[in-house]
């Protein structure tokens, strides 16, 4: 079992772990992406990480390429994906620093046309053979260029959520075990009353990027944990100005420290996946 870890702000490497290869996937059927996947290795466990955007943070929430990251995941023989964001709160009661695993999504994007792999006819051509198990139901679906209706009323792994909040706590971090993360188009920030509503209509957290990152590691039977940190008061809620530098100095530290214990995370998982992602694909062809 190979473990994907994907870096938000401010997490471009995956120190404490031993370097085993770097892949740079140069092509997929969805173009190339963010960055060369980095294999570690710890205690004989093995990991892959990617670079969010990009190494140098060079690629905007609008422009990352989603469906060419989750893919090469796939290539690279991934079936868990852990995801490090990021995150304004919405929810008052929440506090910068606080760490929350979300257990729903809310999709408020717009105009980004990566949403999905499965586009009937006009689903391009490639080749869709996964390494590890051959050809498989992705492989069929997309070969065959089907249509595609995925389950996501449990958006997130419930098992890696799980664990993550056990783990996490045990190390220290203050955790908050779900909420409801809104995601945004970006790269703009968000106006008070775009908060206001996303509070009533039950948003704790704000982002721009587990859309459509979650639903396309669903649509590859792929299972996709989030872990946000709170680096901010969402608009409206912040008495000042919401900053970058903000950001990325609440988030280094908890982000590292969420990352060393990825491992601890990655001891407790069960070699079997959960059905509603490890099997997401049965009964949803058209």
């Amino acid at each position: 079992m190979r473990i994907g870890i994907i870096g938000g702000s401010g997490i471009y490497n995956l120190d404490g772990y031993d370097i085993l290869d770097r892949r740079h996937i140069l092509k997929t059927p969805w173009g190339e992406p963010s960055a060369d996947y980095i294999i570690a290795g710890k205690d004989g466990l093995e990991f892959v990480f990617l670079a969010r955007h990009g190494k140098n943070h060079d690629i905007p929430p609008h422009r990352i390429p989603y469906r060419a990251n989750m893919w090469g995941f796939r290539l690279l023989e991934v079936d868990r994906i852990f995801a490090i964001s990021a995150v304004g709160a919405v929810n008052p009661d929440l506090e910068v620093g606080d760490v929350v695993i979300p257990d729903q999504l809310l999709d408020m994007t717009r105009t980004r046309g990566q949403i999905t792999y499965y586009e009937g006819k006009f689903t391009p051509d490639g080749e869709f053979e996964h390494p590890g198990k051959g050809k498989d139901r992705v492989y069929h679906a997309l070969k065959e260029k089907k249509v595609v209706h995925i389950d996501v009323t449990e958006p997130f792994d419930p098992q890696g959520r799980e664990i993550a909040f056990q783990v996490l706590s045990e190390g220290g971090l203050k955790v908050v075990p779900k909420g409801t993360y809104a995601a945004m188009e970006g790269p703009r920030l968000e106006t008070a009353a775009e908060i206001r509503a996303l509070r009533i209509l039950g948003a704790d957290l704000v982002g721009m990027t587990a859309v459509p990152e979650a639903f396309l590691a669903r649509e590859l039977e792929m299972c996709y944990t989030l872990i946000t940190v709170v680096t901010n008061m969402a608009a409206g809620i912040s008495p000042t100005k919401l900053t970058t530098e903000e950001v990325l100095q609440v988030s280094s530290s908890r982000k590292q420290r969420i990352i060393d214990l990825i491992y601890e995370i990655a001891k407790r998982l069960p070699e079997d996946l959960p059905l509603e992602c490890g099997e997401a694909l049965k009964g949803t062809v058209m």
